[in-house]
């Protein structure tokens, strides 16, 4: 069961992908009007629970994953969004907490 910040944040971004089709964490707290720290806290313990898919790289992975992409032809821009999260269940999970 989610708690009401989870709710809180779970409904923004559904709002914020049905808008916009991805996310940052920036948008996320801008739309929440907190801090991006604050915002990436809750977005780990969210993808700790499987609700959200994040991961943090560390410098040495993000070089590795750049490498990759330019060895498979795919985008080397470290400004590229690649969207990994599952929005369908993010907005079926959503939909049921509003039917409470």
């Amino acid at each position: 069961m989610a708690s009401q910040t989870e709710e809180n944040y779970l409904k923004a971004l559904l709002h914020l992908v049905n808008e916009q089709g991805e996310i940052s964490v920036t948008e996320l707290s801008k739309r929440l009007k907190i801090s991006s720290p604050t915002a990436n806290s809750m977005i780990k313990k969210l993808a700790v629970k499987g609700w959200v898919n994040y991961k943090k790289y560390k410098p040495f992975d993000r070089i590795m994953i750049q490498f990759i992409m330019w060895i498979t032809k795919g985008s080397t821009d470290k400004n590229t969004k690649i969207e990994y999260t599952n929005w369908e269940k993010v907005k079926a999970f959503a939909i049921r907490l509003t039917t409470f």
